[in-house]
């Protein structure tokens, strides 16, 4: 009796790591793919992690901090079969950019930056499921 206890003891364990691991999000890849894409001139500021965990997230929102006369470059990487859109919005909130124009889904979204101040990010998916991803921002004077 307490062998059969032990072993499904084991068992539920080994099932919640095994399960845990495959559910993760491992955006280092993605990362590393959306830093390769920085356009030429630019450089490297940040990179943000677009994991869409269990499908329990629609938007992943990060701050900005920008500065006037920059010019921002927003490269995006993720799971193939669904496409990540990138907004930017100005401190009123207000659309200023994004990489979803006229039906099509870019991998990267550029623009000048006209006054300095906060500014938000979010990345939104085209479809339903467990995505992952990421972006890196990059910025030219």
């Amino acid at each position: 009796m307490k062998c059969k206890y032990i072993t499904l003891v084991i068992a539920l364990l080994f099932f919640r790591v095994t399960y845990t691991t495959q559910a993760q999000c491992n955006s280092e890849q993605y990362t590393n793919r959306a830093i390769k894409e920085i356009p030429f001139g630019f450089n490297f500021s940040k990179s943000f992690k677009i994991d869409r965990r269990n499908n329990s997230r629609k938007k992943i929102k990060y701050t900005l901090v920008l500065s006037k006369h920059t010019t921002y470059s927003f490269s995006i990487s993720g799971s193939k079969g669904n496409s990540i859109i990138a907004t930017i919005y100005d401190t009123k909130k207000r659309k200023i950019a994004t990489s979803f124009y006229n039906e099509k889904y870019f991998s990267s979204c550029s623009f000048k930056c006209r006054a300095s101040g906060i500014y938000y990010i979010e990345f939104t998916f085209e479809k339903k499921g467990n995505d992952c991803g990421a972006a890196a921002m990059s910025f030219k004077r």
